[in-house]
């Protein structure tokens, strides 16, 4: 894979050089604008504070006691 962000400008800039490793194969090419953030984007989390967030975020939930929860498959897979 070959990538490039490049700014032309002039109209003699359009062209867009490969390296060689590219001759004979078939490539695609696909070019579009790159869209300038505006704002600053969020630095990347680290793997704990990746975790307190998800910790916090499950501590936010309802609590519910099922330490009297009985499972039943046939009661589960009764079709009447």
């Amino acid at each position: 894979m070959y990538r490039i962000i490049y700014r032309p400008t002039s109209e003699s800039e359009l062209s867009v050089k490969l390296p060689a490793d590219f001759i004979n194969k078939e490539i695609e090419v696909i070019a579009f604008d790159v869209i300038e953030k505006s704002e600053p984007t969020k630095p990347i989390q680290t793997e704990e504070e990746r975790r307190a967030d998800i910790k916090n975020w499950m501590d936010g939930l309802p609590k519910f006691d099922m330490s009297n929860f009985k499972f039943d498959r046939n009661e589960a897979n009764d079709y009447e």
